[in-house]
């Protein structure tokens, strides 16, 4: 595996020592937090994939768009599922 890595920052290209910056960065960005598929998504909640696409879109589930995939946060899953009302 590569300890180096060349990035490129709105026209700027910086070398970095991977091993030393990209934990300080994920950790500092909140990302240390497992990002799920919505098919993952979907399987956790019981649910079919397009009503994940339809939570995402309504705004009650955030999401990061990745490419034309997204990526869900596991806090921001059990979050959502958390304030719901159980019925039973």
């Amino acid at each position: 595996m590569p300890t180096h890595v060349n990035l490129c920052f709105s026209r700027c290209i910086c070398l970095l020592k991977l091993d030393m910056v990209a934990p300080v960065a994920i950790e500092q960005n909140g990302l240390s937090d497992r990002l799920l598929m919505v098919r993952e998504v979907a399987d956790l909640m019981r649910v079919s994939n397009m009503t994940v696409y339809r939570l995402i879109k309504a705004g009650d589930l955030p999401a990061i768009r990745v490419g034309k995939n997204f990526r869900i946060r596991r806090t921001d899953v059990e979050g959502y599922l958390g304030g719901r009302p159980f019925a039973g």
